[in-house]
């Protein structure tokens, strides 16, 4: 009686022992389906932030995890009511939108994808490594500064290939005292020009300008106003952009300049 005890014991534990995993079994597919388990990566086994706590700026993120738990949130194609799957979606939008403000400049490509079901427009945010992607991005859920810089960017993959500025041509029909003289007397002479509005000849000296000091913020931004504004060569001015300091890029005013000439340009 006590081994029929014993056995019938054990038996008991055997049963329960795999009703147990059954059940372990079923709550992680339930999870993998779902998609959240805490937003754990599939690229490792760390626990992603929760995005709400991110995006309230309550948890520090870099780059990587934000690709981590964009991926994490993304519904599609999953089996989700179609509340959370909108739920899912909005915030996906919004984890995109702060990938693209924080990192964007650094770090991501945009491409145009096709129409998707949706019938907007769709990007494709991808790392410029090539190694990670953001998934795809409807533009018009984006948030507004996150949707202007990606436009930005497309507008600037559709501008034709433009020539390179020979400068030593510039140069070579230049005034001999222009070409012995510094930057700040060229940005003197120019000005002076422009008072008698002598065009030709502030254009040739703001260009000297502009090459000697490498694309400085103190030439660029004259050497845009006379282009851009004064005598509407656009195509001159779009030239400059990749010739410019990373110092000049980022002041408003020559941006400015330079989406005008890209806009007027088509």
């Amino acid at each position: 009686m006590v081994v029929e005890s014993e056995v019938l014991v054990l038996f008991v534990l055997w049963i329960s022992a795999i009703i147990i995993w059954i059940n372990v079994s079923f709550t992680r597919q339930d999870r993998s389906r779902s998609g959240m388990g805490k937003y754990k990566t599939k690229r490792s086994l760390r626990r992603l932030p929760e995005p709400l706590d991110v995006l309230d700026g309550r948890v520090a993120v870099r780059v990587e995890d934000l690709f981590d738990l964009i991926h994490a949130i993304n519904p599609t194609q999953r089996q989700l009511a179609a509340k959370e799957k909108a739920r899912r979606y909005q915030l996906k939008s919004k984890l995109q939108s702060l990938l693209i403000r924080r990192f964007g400049d650094e770090n991501l490509a945009v491409t145009r994808a096709t129409a998707q079901q949706t019938g907007g427009d769709v990007v494709s945010l991808d790392h410029r490594s090539g190694a990670r992607d953001a998934c795809h991005a409807l533009l018009d859920e984006l948030d507004p500064d996150a949707r202007a810089w990606v436009q930005r960017q497309l507008d600037l993959q559709a501008q034709p290939e433009v020539a390179e500025v020979d400068f030593t041509i510039i140069e070579a029909r230049s005034d001999p005292e222009d070409r012995a003289a510094s930057v700040e007397e060229l940005l003197s002479r120019a000005r002076r020009s422009l008072d008698d509005y002598d065009y030709e000849a502030a254009e040739t000296r703001l260009a000297l300008a502009f090459e000697r000091s490498q694309g400085a913020v103190e030439a660029a931004q004259p050497y845009l106003e006379l282009l851009v504004e004064l005598l509407g060569m656009d195509d001159e001015a779009l030239r400059l952009e990749p010739l410019m300091a990373s110092e000049a890029l980022e002041r408003p005013s020559i941006r400015a300049a330079l989406a005008l000439a890209a806009a007027r340009s088509g």
